[in-house]
């Protein structure tokens, strides 16, 4: 599945309970375009079928991005747990 802003997906993550709804998350963090989305899921589950593992997949997708032209990064990865890890730290400040 392809959203837009899919990366607030996140927000579902009750950072005081031991469960996580998914495992990760990989998406953009803005309006995704159509052509975006395509070539994203193209070489996404391409990749992925080639037995590539995600943490190498998501760059290899960012750099082809950074090849055409465009100047953010299109898709974003990370994992429940390193998510919720983050916003425990960051609230104890």
């Amino acid at each position: 599945m392809s959203s837009c802003k899919g990366l607030n997906g996140a927000k579902i993550i009750d950072e005081s309970k031991i469960e996580y709804p998914f495992f990760g998350l990989i998406g953009c963090n803005r309006d995704l375009y159509i052509d975006e989305a395509k070539l994203t899921n193209e070489l996404f589950y391409s990749k992925l079928l080639e037995g590539k593992d995600i943490s190498v997949i998501v760059p290899e997708i960012q750099q082809k991005f950074k090849d055409l032209g465009k100047t953010d990064k299109v898709i974003f990865s990370f994992s429940s747990q390193g998510y919720k890890t983050i916003v425990n730290k960051l609230g104890k400040r």
